[in-house]
């Protein structure tokens, strides 16, 4: 359980995704994200799970969340992955709440 946690960086991820839910601060989270999305160490997994949080936070924020996008696809995330973050927004979105 220890080396998952640490592989995945859970102990740094994890307190971003729960801000993320509860606070809101976009300009911290954005940049915070973006640190992740950077760090080599941050596994695809956890750099996507956190950029779909930002997204149905911030979903108006349509050049951050591209920026971000662009951060996962740089980091070899199929685009087909990447896509979910859209179909996220469409059927979890602030519309269909």
């Amino acid at each position: 359980m220890k080396k998952i946690v640490n592989d995945n960086m859970l102990l740094e991820v994890s307190p971003i995704e729960q801000e993320i839910t509860i606070k809101s601060d976009f300009k911290d989270h954005f940049a915070r994200i973006e640190e992740m999305c950077k760090d080599p160490r941050v596994s695809n997994m956890e750099r996507l799970r956190l950029t779909a949080l930002f997204a149905l936070r911030y979903e108006k924020q349509k050049p951050h969340i591209a920026k971000l996008k662009q951060y996962l696809a740089q980091n070899g995330l199929k685009s087909s992955m990447i896509s979910l973050i859209d179909l996220l927004i469409e059927y979890a979105g602030s519309e269909q709440r």
